[in-house]
């Protein structure tokens, strides 16, 4: 932490830099990175309308934030393998902590999500959620990206020391896709709903913020027990992958 306040103004502009790539630099290219949610939100939600019988602005409402949520995850992680070799050139040149590399790809990729969520903040007096419940929604999402940040710090270390890592890292999220509950709801699950929140944290936050904006009675406690225990074991093993990557970022 003190290595990234300290070189806190190279932080900034590797962030600006990070942040235009994702959007884009014209008026175009900002319409069509709002758009591009919008339009898969609703080609969900009027399926899932006509297959659940749901209201489509409730559907497209949860849909919409559950896809945010899943990219928050899938987008960060996918940045961070090759994030060294990608910036190969800056790190030839000029000393820098290389985990300041990974957390400008991280929070600009967050900056970009978030943009998009602000996009449907619109519908949101048509759902008309809790406070409360959004709330404890916004607390889980918090820890997520907390959880998911400390994740790409591991990735992009394995990454580095493995080849491997980018083709099963690829696979599992393609994998992972359909397990989120983007599409369905998690009840459909049965009593197989508390291992999947055991195992799948992203699941769990993706769960809790589609029954915050519906303002459905959930019990929040396997959710929050899930998304908390992953955080703190998180917070155990990423200082192992911070103290090697600038040893092992010399080798490439």
């Amino acid at each position: 932490m003190s290595e990234i306040i300290r070189y806190r103004f190279v932080l900034e502009r590797l962030f600006f830099r990070d942040l235009k790539s994702i959007i884009g630099y014209g008026v175009g290219d900002y319409i069509a990175h709002f758009l591009k949610p919008f339009f898969l939100a609703i080609i969900i939600a009027f399926v899932r309308s006509k297959v659940s019988k749901v209201d489509i602005i409730s559907a497209y409402v949860t849909v919409y934030y559950g896809i945010l949520v899943w990219w928050l995850f899938a987008d960060t992680v996918k940045a961070s393998i090759g994030i060294f070799r990608k910036n190969r050139s800056i790190i030839t040149k000029i000393y820098l902590p290389k985990i300041i590399l990974v957390t400008s790809s991280f929070w600009a990729r967050v900056a970009a999500i978030s943009l998009q969520a602000m996009a449907g903040v619109f519908f949101l007096p048509i759902v008309r959620p809790e406070f409360m419940t959004l709330a404890i929604a916004s607390i889980f999402t918090v820890l997520c990206t907390i959880l998911c940040f400390n994740l790409c710090i591991g990735i992009s270390y394995l990454a580095l020391r493995f080849r491997a890592i980018r083709t099963i890292t690829e696979f599992l999220l393609f994998s992972l896709f359909f397990t989120m509950p983007v599409t369905f709801d998690t009840y459909v699950l049965g009593q197989n709903q508390t291992l999947y929140y055991a195992i799948n944290p992203i699941g769990a936050a993706i769960d809790i913020v589609k029954n915050a904006l519906l303002g459905r009675p959930q019990d929040n406690f396997i959710a929050a027990l899930s998304i908390t225990s992953w955080c703190a074991l998180s917070f155990l093993i990423v200082p192992f992958f911070q103290k090697n990557i600038d040893r092992t970022v010399e080798t490439i």
